[in-house]
Order: structure tokens, then C-alpha cells, then sequence
């Protein structure tokens, strides 16, 4: 995330008073970690269908018994394999 405002900033499209403040809202959310390390065979095994980063998204929604949202259509494609897929528009 820090990367990405560092970007932004350097490419002119966010002054210091919007980086300052995007940086104070990031500190401010409540963000919920998950230790993925024992998911990790799991998420390699979705190899052939899906990246890594949406095979983790997949793995851990199925871990947690939750629902899958997210706003990448693509995703529907985890249904086939019993994954709750929510697209939000």
C-alpha cells in the first residue's frame, strides 16, 4: 500500500496533504491477518486455474467457511470448485 501512495506522489498525482491523509485512513482501519503458511500446499495445488494471489483469496475464504467478495468477475470461476463467490459491482 505504502508503495503504491509513494508512487502516486512521485508521479504527481497525489500531493503531500492527500498522502498524509491516505496514510492517517491506512493506520486507522482494522485489518485482520491470517497466517497462510499450512494453506500454502492448498493454494499451490490451484495452480493451473487461477494466480497465486487469487488462489490464496480462494483458499482462505474456503478456510474460513466465508463467503468470497470481491469485485474481479473472474472469480466466479471458483463456484466449480464450491467457493461462495460474491461479485460486487
Amino acid at each position: 500500500m505504502i508503495s503504491a501512495l509513494r508512487g502516486h506522489c512521485l508521479a504527481g498525482k497525489l500531493d503531500q496533504f492527500r498522502l498524509d491523509e491516505a496514510a492517517e485512513d491506512f493506520t486507522a482501519l482494522r485489518i485482520q491477518r491470517y497466517q497462510m503458511t499450512d494453506l500454502l500446499r492448498h493454494i499451490l495445488n490451484l495452480k493451473d486455474n487461477f494466480t497465486t494471489y487469487d488462489a490464496a483469496y480462494i483458499v482462505l475464504s474456503q478456510a474460513l467457511e466465508a463467503p468470497l467478495i470481491t469485485s474481479d468477475a473472474k472469480m466466479k470461476e471458483a463456484e466449480k470448485i464450491g467457493i461462495d463467490v460474491r461479485v460486487m459491482r
